[in-house]
């Protein structure tokens, strides 16, 4: 039995060299079990084959997050701006320090029991196992460390960073 989705998140991944960047965005959404809002949350973590097992790491984000439904479109951007800029300077740190995005971004669904442990800052052991198996359809490396040098013909190598 599937869990309810009640969110999306966007899993991303990076690669520099040997080392993998795996971050998870989650949206500011209203929590109907806690009864409040939640602000926007980034899940991200750095692995190699020397440290393959490192832990997520959590960020939550500063802006507001009771954004509410916009009824126009420049609304909608005008509202999420300040969490758009705060996310701008986060992956600004991986273009600098030589990272490339790897495949397409994926789009995961979220439970409410994932949207708990995330605002608890305990791993969504449920969410990251959906990373894993949406990561295997859309044709993601199986080695999550392996270099960026493509051996396969360029319809297959890594994405650049539109930054």
């Amino acid at each position: 039995m599937t869990a309810k989705s009640v969110a999306k998140s966007l899993y991303l991944e990076f690669r520099r060299e040997n080392h993998t960047a795996q971050v998870i965005l989650t949206p500011p959404i209203n929590n109907p079990v806690a009864g409040k809002f939640e602000p926007a949350h980034v899940l991200n973590r750095q692995i190699s084959d020397a440290n393959p097992r490192r832990p997520w790491k959590f960020y939550t984000s500063d802006n507001p997050s009771d954004l509410g439904f916009a009824t126009t479109l420049e609304d909608g951007a005008k509202r999420s701006l300040p969490i758009v800029n705060e996310l701008s300077s986060f992956f600004s740190g991986f273009y600098a320090g030589g990272w490339a995005l790897y495949q397409t971004p994926l789009v995961i669904e979220m439970s409410q029991d994932d949207l708990t442990a995330i605002a608890s800052k305990e791993t969504p052991n449920a969410l990251i196992r959906r990373v894993v198996r949406a990561r295997t359809e859309a044709g993601f490396s199986e080695e999550l460390w392996d270099s960026l040098i493509p051996a396969t013909p360029a319809s297959t190598s890594p994405a650049t960073p539109t930054v």
